[in-house]
């Protein structure tokens, strides 16, 4: 319903409706609890499947620091009906990340899988 006939339009910018296609991208940020991690990648956790191949960016959090990776995913294998493992392999990561990481590394709060 083209919004001339759904009432009072309180929106203050000018809006224009759209003939023909236009496509856009939506993130949505879902939780992921990383299994394992690597300079190169990282398995995570997720409640629901990832499509092999899509780029995702990821934050990493820790205690101190918050960084950013891009990341495509390698691999998905179904855990339960609800769990899934997805590998990650990292396209790029911003400098908190590869701080962080590498802070993880060095202090020994990583152990060899």
């Amino acid at each position: 319903m083209p919004w001339r006939l759904r009432g009072i339009d309180r929106r203050a910018a000018v809006r224009f409706d759209i003939v023909g296609p236009l496509g856009g991208n939506l993130s949505l940020t879902n939780f992921v609890r990383v299994l394992d991690l690597s300079r190169g990648g990282l398995l995570a956790e997720t409640m629901r499947p990832l499509t092999p191949a899509s780029i995702h960016t990821v934050q990493l959090e820790t205690n101190a620091l918050v960084g950013s990776v891009r990341a495509r995913v390698v691999r998905v294998a179904r855990v339960t009906e609800r769990c899934y493992h997805v590998a990650l392999t990292f396209v790029e990561a911003d400098a908190a990340a590869t701080t962080a990481i590498d802070q993880m590394f060095q202090s020994g709060d990583c152990h060899h899988a």
